[in-house]
């Protein structure tokens, strides 16, 4: 991008899941339809959440 082209293509995939009854999870990615199916990229998003709350309690623990 730049003053030249204001536009570009942007391509990304949407993943959704059920987690409850009437309850899901949208997940936003650029990640490949070839190289991950929908149950990696759950995987993937659920590792990652447990690294953001462990980093929640260590912020409010720490007082930051």
């Amino acid at each position: 991008m730049d003053s030249k082209n204001e536009h570009y293509p942007i391509g990304f995939r949407l993943t959704r899941f059920k987690i409850k009854e009437n309850e899901y999870e949208t997940i936003i990615s650029n990640l490949s339809f070839d190289e991950f199916e929908s149950e990696d990229i759950k995987r993937i998003y659920h590792m990652r959440w447990v690294i953001e709350t462990s980093f929640r309690d260590l912020k409010y623990t720490l007082k930051f």
